[in-house]
Protein backbone atom coordinates (compact mmCIF):
# COMPACT_ATOMS: atom_id res chain seq x y z
CA UNK A 1 0.00 0.00 0.00
CA UNK A 2 2.87 2.36 0.75
CA UNK A 3 4.16 2.12 -2.83
CA UNK A 4 0.69 2.96 -4.20
CA UNK A 5 0.50 5.98 -1.88
CA UNK A 6 3.90 7.25 -2.99
CA UNK A 7 3.06 6.83 -6.69
CA UNK A 8 -0.30 8.60 -6.32
CA UNK A 9 1.31 11.31 -4.22
CA UNK A 10 4.00 11.94 -6.85
CA UNK A 11 1.36 12.08 -9.60
CA UNK A 12 -0.53 14.70 -7.59
CA UNK A 13 2.71 16.63 -7.05
CA UNK A 14 3.42 16.64 -10.80
CA UNK A 15 -0.12 17.65 -11.79
CA UNK A 16 -0.54 20.45 -9.26
CA UNK A 17 2.98 21.80 -9.75
CA UNK A 18 2.47 21.86 -13.54
CA UNK A 19 -0.94 23.54 -13.53
CA UNK A 20 0.06 25.85 -10.69
CA UNK A 21 3.08 27.10 -12.62
CA UNK A 22 0.88 27.66 -15.69
CA UNK A 23 -1.41 29.84 -13.57
CA UNK A 24 1.44 31.74 -11.91
CA UNK A 25 3.13 32.48 -15.23
CA UNK A 26 -0.16 33.54 -16.80
CA UNK A 27 -0.39 31.01 -19.62
CA UNK A 28 -2.93 32.11 -22.24
CA UNK A 29 -5.15 29.05 -21.80
CA UNK A 30 -5.37 29.66 -18.06
CA UNK A 31 -6.07 33.37 -18.55
CA UNK A 32 -8.88 32.59 -20.98
CA UNK A 33 -10.43 30.03 -18.65
CA UNK A 34 -10.36 32.30 -15.62
CA UNK A 35 -11.80 35.23 -17.61
CA UNK A 36 -14.57 32.94 -18.94
CA UNK A 37 -15.50 32.10 -15.35
CA UNK A 38 -15.39 35.76 -14.33
CA UNK A 39 -12.25 35.46 -12.18
CA UNK A 40 -9.42 37.99 -12.16
CA UNK A 41 -5.78 37.43 -13.09
CA UNK A 42 -4.89 38.01 -9.45
CA UNK A 43 -7.20 35.18 -8.37
CA UNK A 44 -5.59 32.95 -11.03
CA UNK A 45 -2.12 33.67 -9.65
CA UNK A 46 -3.24 33.08 -6.05
CA UNK A 47 -4.77 29.77 -7.12
CA UNK A 48 -1.49 28.86 -8.84
CA UNK A 49 0.52 29.72 -5.73
CA UNK A 50 -1.81 27.54 -3.62
CA UNK A 51 -1.46 24.67 -6.11
CA UNK A 52 2.35 24.85 -6.12
CA UNK A 53 2.37 25.15 -2.32
CA UNK A 54 0.17 22.06 -2.04
CA UNK A 55 2.49 20.18 -4.41
CA UNK A 56 5.52 21.16 -2.31
CA UNK A 57 3.73 20.02 0.86
CA UNK A 58 2.92 16.65 -0.71
CA UNK A 59 6.52 16.28 -1.83
CA UNK A 60 7.81 17.16 1.64
CA UNK A 61 5.24 14.70 2.99
CA UNK A 62 7.42 11.89 1.67
CA UNK A 63 10.02 12.90 4.26
CA UNK A 64 7.93 14.57 6.96
CA UNK A 65 4.56 12.79 7.02
CA UNK A 66 2.47 15.61 8.52
CA UNK A 67 3.04 17.65 5.35
CA UNK A 68 0.99 15.03 3.46
CA UNK A 69 -2.12 16.01 5.40
CA UNK A 70 -1.50 19.74 4.92
CA UNK A 71 -0.95 19.38 1.17
CA UNK A 72 -3.91 17.04 0.87
CA UNK A 73 -6.26 19.45 2.63
CA UNK A 74 -5.07 22.26 0.39
CA UNK A 75 -5.71 20.18 -2.73
CA UNK A 76 -9.17 19.17 -1.54
CA UNK A 77 -10.04 22.84 -1.02
CA UNK A 78 -8.69 23.78 -4.45
CA UNK A 79 -10.49 20.93 -6.21
CA UNK A 80 -13.81 21.72 -4.53
CA UNK A 81 -13.41 25.28 -5.78
CA UNK A 82 -12.79 23.94 -9.29
CA UNK A 83 -15.78 21.60 -9.06
CA UNK A 84 -17.99 24.48 -7.93
CA UNK A 85 -16.74 26.67 -10.78
CA UNK A 86 -17.36 24.06 -13.47
CA UNK A 87 -20.77 23.02 -12.20
CA UNK A 88 -22.19 26.43 -11.23
CA UNK A 89 -20.49 28.84 -13.63
CA UNK A 90 -20.10 26.53 -16.62
CA UNK A 91 -23.03 24.20 -15.93
CA UNK A 92 -20.92 21.20 -16.94
CA UNK A 93 -20.45 18.02 -14.95
CA UNK A 94 -18.13 16.73 -17.67
CA UNK A 95 -15.68 19.62 -17.17
CA UNK A 96 -15.78 19.10 -13.38
CA UNK A 97 -14.75 15.44 -13.70
CA UNK A 98 -10.92 15.97 -13.66
CA UNK A 99 -11.15 18.04 -10.46
CA UNK A 100 -13.45 15.42 -8.93
CA UNK A 101 -10.95 12.65 -9.79
CA UNK A 102 -8.11 14.68 -8.24
CA UNK A 103 -10.16 15.09 -5.05
CA UNK A 104 -10.78 11.34 -4.91
CA UNK A 105 -7.10 10.49 -5.49
CA UNK A 106 -6.11 12.98 -2.80
CA UNK A 107 -8.56 11.40 -0.37
CA UNK A 108 -7.15 7.95 -1.15
CA UNK A 109 -3.61 9.18 -0.48
CA UNK A 110 -4.68 10.75 2.80
CA UNK A 111 -6.58 7.64 3.90
CA UNK A 112 -3.63 5.36 3.13
CA UNK A 113 -1.39 7.82 4.98
CA UNK A 114 -3.61 7.90 8.06
CA UNK A 115 -4.29 4.15 8.25
CA UNK A 116 -0.85 2.78 7.39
Amino acid sequence: MFIIKVILQLLLVAAFAYFGVLKITGADQMKQSFKKFGYSDRFMKITGILEVSAAVCLLLGLLLPWFTNLGGLMIIGITFGAIYTHIVKENSLKEALPAFVMAIVTNVVMLIHVFR
